[in-house]
């Protein structure tokens, strides 16, 4: 039976190279049997255990109508090899033979393959490897080489390894060519390639008119922004759409993603709790970001669903989901596409539906591409770790001597870190960290006390009380908060947190309060100063920084009703209040690119107004609230420089990754604190909230699930903050009494024990070291 498997596969390799395109056909000698999976998995060692389940799927890539299905779900800690596609390669190979190893991949979840050709037997040194960079469109991967040494037939083998993050993966045309290949063999995309499988379509109230663009667009779809595109309906063939829109955008590196806009009204009724389906296929030949957005059609344009997606030169259905955030009256929600910078897309098949509050499984985000076509390797890794070592630790010298001032040779030295130097922290709602009987408010106070030395009330310290109807209900809630924070922040105090202080200016109308929204010129002007000043002295040596202003670039309302000027003055004025006081700015989407470059750049330019005018600016605050596609943590360390340049400390004050995959979210938070960690620039990391129970992105952003499991982030961050990062050794005296090493920077604990005596001292660790003599 295997003999007639084996020849059949052989019979479908004759055919297939027969009908392959050029480039295939110049290669006489392909060293893989069933390279398509047309008898199944036969000559292969598939992936089938909990970490990858393999399965056959019908597919038509050129020759090619079948394609192996890998369903890989690997831990946070796995390596890449961990789920592998091999075939031994029954054929003897001469050293510096020619050899080339191609296949066709996709993937709309995992963003790398690693291809390669091995001897079956340690040491494993490759012959061919290679990592790819993946996409949801089928594209032929290619690494070419030659036999490091001579092989005997069943000495070596070729395959894929998948386990670069959890999601399906599909592989066909899996070829090991022997003999010289042409460098310029074309890779061209297939035509009328399907896309991946997805979810069925779900079904409810459409929201949108003339998605197929089938009908004119006039009195349905519309253009707004400062740049305004260029509309074409073309013909099109993507499945049952027969049309497409044109959309010729003529923004620049600097646009904002709104600045070019695609628009429809809802005229339908959306309740709160809705669950809202976007669909939409789309591509471009350039490398074009896209945003699908959902939100209120009037000021503040509340969003209930954004993401923003990397197109492909090839058709590709995008796919989000999520809530209604509020209730909407025909007319008051909107549908629109975010169309940034220059570049020129195509939009087919748009579908926005209200599935109302209990719609069918399945729905999701698709494809989920995190990286955005971008590269992201651990090159970045190794001088990180390097400059940790450097940065984040003191050198340590104690002698112990006895009561004449004689050194004690073979005294026992133990060193227990109690606090590191470098702040870390999170953002906290003041009633969970008083609450004593919610058991889950219990449990969230006490994971703040083992994590962090670092907190921020979410809230309760703004000027403006969010989401309040008038200016009595506003200042009765003020009444009630401010005691709960004076409360809570005497209490951490106590147990040894700093405090930072946000925000005292926000100025934007719904984060102002009531009571000054009516007011005009000087009269506006005197009550910012007002409250800067006494919010400053009303917290004084409370806290250790305050954002004076938070996100001036897209919320200045303020700033253009009193002037730029007093922008600046209002560092001035809380300076004047406190002079000890640090005084940071605190803005977003600087080290997120997911939308673009321009938030940073005009970032940039008010913090050198605010240098220019002479304000007291100490410290940049990057809120860091990441987005899909994400920034590589080697352009964080680009970015984190760039900012560096001004000359200030740089504090991360709002982190969160909104990342669904457990496994992909792990690795991202990890990476990032070790590459903030690395910074000389950085002094401090704050996340916007840990437990999915008090967190705004919910499970997608926290870093403990709602019953308090952990997610892979949470189990990094313990390894590294409160494991690898803290100092505990143990050491003992030489003939001078003496002990000399290195530990990272912060508050110990030292104990000395020689001759049956014991004793304890307090330690601190600053950066130019610490020497210390101890009489036991």
């Amino acid at each position: 039976m295997k003999t007639k498997l084996l020849f059949k596969a052989f019979l479908f390799l004759t055919s297939a190279l027969a009908s392959s395109p050029p480039a295939q056909a110049q290669t006489p000698d392909n060293l893989l049997i069933n390279p398509a999976f047309q008898d199944g998995t036969v000559g292969w060692r598939v992936p089938n255990s909990e970490k990858g389940r393999s399965s056959v799927v019908d597919a038509q890539i050129g020759p090619y109508t079948k394609a192996l299905r890998v369903e890989v779900k690997p831990a946070l800690d796995d390596k890449q090899w961990v789920v592998t596609l091999r075939q031994i390669v029954n054929a003897s190979l001469k050293k510096g033979e020619p050899l080339t190893l191609r296949a066709w991949v996709r993937s709309p979840d995992i963003v790398r393959t690693y291809a390669f050709l091995e001897p079956t037997a340690e040491p494993y040194v490759k012959s061919l490897e290679k990592t790819f960079d993946l996409s949801p469109a089928w594209q032929e991967i290619s690494v070419s080489g030659e036999a490091r040494q001579d092989y005997a037939a069943g000495g070596t083998s070729a395959g894929l390894q998948l386990a670069f993050g959890a999601g399906t993966v599909e592989i066909t045309g899996v070829r090991l060519l022997r003999g010289a290949i042409p460098a310029t063999s074309p890779l061209t995309p297939l035509a009328d390639v399907a896309p991946l499988a997805v979810a069925p379509a779900a079904s409810g109230t459409n929201l949108i008119q003339n998605g197929d663009f089938a009908a004119p667009l006039e009195g349905n779809w519309y253009l707004g922004g400062r740049a305004i595109p260029a509309l074409k309906v073309v013909p099109a063939q993507i499945g049952t759409f027969s049309k497409a829109l044109q959309v010729a955008v003529t923004g620049t590196a600097s646009s904002r993603p709104w600045d070019s806009r695609l628009v429809q009204k809802v005229n339908a009724p959306v309740k709160k709790g809705d669950v809202i389906s976007i669909r939409a296929w789309m591509r471009s030949p350039q490398i074009a970001f896209v945003g699908l957005v959902y939100q209120m059609a009037a000021e503040p344009y509340t969003k209930s669903l954004e993401r923003t997606f990397r197109l492909q030169p090839e058709w590709t259905q995008f796919e989000l989901s999520g809530v209604a955030k509020q209730d909407f009256a025909p007319g008051e929600s909107l549908f629109e596409f975010h169309l940034g910078q220059q570049a020129t897309i195509e939009i087919a098949g748009v579908r926005v539906e209200n599935l109302g509050s209990n719609p069918p499984a399945g729905l999701g985000l698709r494809p989920v591409d995190y990286w955005g076509g971008q590269k992201n390797d651990d090159s970045w890794k190794k001088a990180a770790f390097e400059r940790i070592e450097k940065i984040r630790k003191g050198d340590v010298k104690i002698r112990v001597v006895d009561a004449k001032g004689k050194p004690i040779r073979g005294a026992k030295v133990k060193l227990a870190q109690t606090r590191q130097a470098f702040r870390w922290g999170t953002a906290i709602r003041e009633g969970r960290v008083l609450d004593t009987q919610n058991p889950d408010h219990i449990r969230y106070r006490a994971e703040i006390e083992r994590l962090y030395n670092t907190v921020v009330f979410e809230g309760s310290m703004k000027w403006g009380i969010y989401n309040t109807p008038n200016s009595q209900v506003e200042e009765s809630e003020r009444a009630r908060l401010l005691p709960q924070v004076d409360e809570a922040i005497r209490q951490l105090r106590a147990k040894g947190f700093e405090v930072r202080g946000h925000a005292l200016v926000w100025g934007r109308p719904d984060h102002l309060p009531h009571k000054v929204l009516n007011l005009e010129n000087e009269a506006l002007r005197v009550a910012v100063k007002d409250h800067i000043t006494d919010y400053v002295n009303r917290f004084e040596g409370q806290v250790y920084v305050w954002d004076v202003v938070n996100e001036v670039i897209t919320n200045h309302w303020l700033w253009d009703k009193i002037g730029w000027e007093n922008f600046a003055n209002s560092y001035k004025w809380a300076r004047e209040a406190d002079p000890n006081l640090l005084l940071a700015y605190n803005d977003y989407n600087i080290t997120n690119e997911a939308k673009g470059t321009w938030q940073r750049e005009a970032i940039k330019t008010k913090i050198q107004y605010l240098i220019d005018q002479g304000a007291p600016l100490d410290i940049i605050g990057d809120q860091a609230h990441m987005d899909v596609p994400l920034t590589p943590h080697s352009r964080v360390l680009e970015i984190l420089d760039e900012m560096g340049k001004f000359g200030k400390p740089i504090e991360i004050t709002e982190f969160d990754a909104g990342i669904a995959d457990d496994k992909i979210h792990g690795e991202y938070v990890r990476d990032w604190l070790i590459a903030a960690f690395s910074h000389p620039k950085v002094e401090s990391f704050v996340m916007w909230g840990f437990w999915e129970g008090a967190h705004w992105r919910g499970a997608e952003g926290a870093m403990f699930r709602k019953d308090w499991s952990k997610r892979p982030a949470q189990v990094a961050y313990e390894k590294l903050v409160l494991g690898d990062w803290m100092t505990n050794k143990t050491l003992q005296t030489g003939a001078d009494g003496a002990i000399s090493t290195r530990g990272f920077l912060g508050d110990y604990n030292v104990t000395i024990t020689a001759g049956g005596k014991s004793k304890s001292v307090k330690l601190k660790l600053p950066k130019d070291g610490a020497r210390l003599q101890i009489a036991l």
